[in-house]
């Protein structure tokens, strides 16, 4: 199998940007079969390629079933700050 991953970055705010992932994994002949889609620094979503047809710019594109999150940012606890400096007198 094979993953290839395009990260894309795309203006939000002067100082923000949204990290798009797109990708497809293959087989070991080539043959697309999973779909994946998100952003790389919160969610990743997956799905199985169902039919691939060429469009007339000679693109593919995928018709799939339904994404299902294959990997997702877990914050931490909100920890306050004042409550770490009084425990640490």
């Amino acid at each position: 199998m094979r993953c290839i991953l395009v990260y894309q970055l795309h203006p939000f705010t002067k100082t923000h940007f949204l990290s798009q992932v797109t990708g497809v994994i293959t087989d070991k002949n080539g043959t697309p079969q999973w779909y994946i889609r998100g952003t790389w620094d919160d969610k990743i979503e997956g799905a199985k390629i169902l039919n691939t047809t060429i469009n007339s710019k000679g693109k593919a594109e995928y018709e799939t079933g339904p994404y299902t999150v294959m990997w997702q940012r877990i914050y931490p606890p909100y920890v306050h700050t004042n409550v770490l400096y009084q425990c640490q007198n």
